[in-house]
């Protein structure tokens, strides 16, 4: 395999923990053509945790799908690379990966924006022939409905198997997630902050820190970095869990960091239940602790039915957490016709929000989404209110790497694009006081750059 620097970013930016994760994986998708089996969607997933989902593999006709652990097929990350320049993947009885236009496309995002605010994901993708070329989205589509355990589409299986077409072309991912990660039990009571992070077993305490910073009345008031000989360090089996507590204001919040060999991993903040500075989301805390259906509703896909509308009152909850005022339509029958959810800002601009559980186009929700906006814009304009601005949103419960393929219609069609990283964002920002005239210029400012970005392409 020739020297390429993207493969090679990603194996430094590996380095000696592809040895020390246990739980790595390899998911994938394949189909038989002509008694050869073609890999269509692969990814390599270096996990610190154990997996909390298991496969059942899957092979129907000339579809098989399935997961399998990585230290089991006997090479390395540089091997697998290696195989898959060379055009097969010795996987499976060999599962072939052509390429298109005499060479594949290789890219690497050390910082993939999956991971949002909150860990590190680091992404490296091959892309091979054009998926066409090789087998018809119809007949996969068939294929996997006449199975034992039938699906409607391959979407459907592909988003079992945590995979998902990310483009035209068949493609071999390899993610890197954060190593390290913040308890989600820390809190602060009274006076007090008790900080936790969760290590692999397989990594070395030495190797990790917990970074915090103070937040008061919107002001940091302390900054400071607790390393190991710091904490207090429990073995729970599959992990080690490391703790210590600082002095902090009453009502303050603690936004942690977890590093391991000095570099930031992932990202939480910690709030006392009973002072949350965002009184909006402690009022809502009363009737859903922790958020937890709002996090069910939020954040389940491929619901089909009534329940879908679920989504739609979750995305409402947590719009008006953010400081939003949302008026919701679509979950009744005489207004469904409407956009799914108005919210304004107390400025009073407006967001146009269509919810989905599953890709973008579905129902023809982008162009929908588009005209509403557009006709709520030329109302407010009629009514002598031209001065207040309006911008489209689709948000869909699945990961951006799931929707990745139709993000780039939404940008051209002027269309802000909230997936499932965002709203787990989102979540974490209820935390903190009210916002919403700050994300409504975010997403603004969002939408106005990837449009003048596809506008420079053309």
């Amino acid at each position: 395999m020739n020297s390429n620097s993207e493969i090679d970013s990603f194996l430094t930016d590996l380095g000696d923990l592809e040895n020390r994760l246990e739980h790595s994986t390899f998911n994938y998708l394949s189909v038989e053509i002509k008694g050869r089996q073609y890999l269509l969607q692969g990814r390599l997933f270096f996990n610190a945790f154990p997996p909390t989902a298991t496969f059942t593999p899957f092979s129907h006709g000339k579809v098989r799908a399935g997961q399998l652990l990585f230290k089991r097929l006997g090479m390395t990350a540089a091997d697998a690379f290696r195989h898959l320049l060379e055009g097969c993947l010795p996987v499976e009885g060999n599962l072939h990966f052509p390429y298109a236009s005499g060479s594949y496309e290789i890219g690497y995002q050390p910082l993939h924006p999956a991971g949002g605010r909150t860990s590190r994901l680091a992404v490296l993708s091959i892309n091979g022939a054009d998926r066409k070329d090789i087998v018809s989205q119809d007949v996969l589509d068939w294929e996997v409905r006449s199975a034992d355990r039938p699906y409607d589409d391959v979407h459907e299986l592909l988003q079992e198997y945590r995979l998902g077409f990310t483009g035209d072309r068949i493609s071999f991912e390899a993610i890197l997630s954060h190593v390290i990660e913040v308890d989600h039990s820390s809190r602060v009571q009274e006076n007090r902050a008790k900080l936790g992070l969760y290590l692999p077993r397989e990594l070395r305490k030495d190797d990790a820190s917990l970074g915090y910073r103070v937040v008061e009345k919107q002001r940091v008031v302390s900054r400071g970095l607790l390393r190991p000989g710091a904490m207090s360090w429990t073995d729970m089996g599959n992990h080690f869990s490391g703790s210590a507590e600082i002095d902090v204001p009453r009502g303050a919040v603690v936004h942690c960091v977890a590093n391991y060999q000095n570099t930031a991993q992932y990202s939480y903040y910690a709030t006392d239940p009973d002072n949350v500075p965002n009184d909006r989301r402690a009022t809502y805390e009363s009737f859903d602790p922790d958020l937890a259906t709002l996090r069910e509703w939020a954040l389940r896909t491929q619901v089909k039915g009534s329940n879908a509308r679920d989504m739609e009152a979750a995305v409402s909850w947590l719009l008006w957490m953010l400081g939003f005022s949302p008026i919701l339509l679509g979950l009744f029958p005489k207004t469904q016709d409407a956009a799914d959810i108005v919210a304004t800002t107390p400025s009073g601009h407006y967001a146009v929000v269509e919810c989905t559980v599953g890709m973008l186009r579905t129902d023809n929700k982008l162009p929908t989404v588009v005209r509403r906006a557009n006709e709520l814009r030329q109302r407010l304009h009629d009514g002598g209110s031209a001065h207040l601005r309006v911008i489209p949103v689709i948000v869909t419960s699945l990961p951006r790497s799931s929707v990745i393929a139709e993000i780039e219609q939404a940008e051209r069609l002027g269309v802000g694009v909230a997936t499932r990283e965002t709203l787990e964002a989102a979540i974490e920002r209820t935390l903190l006081p009210l916002h919403a005239e700050a994300i409504f210029i975010e997403t603004e400012k969002q939408i106005a750059q990837s449009g003048a970005r596809h506008t420079e392409q053309n």
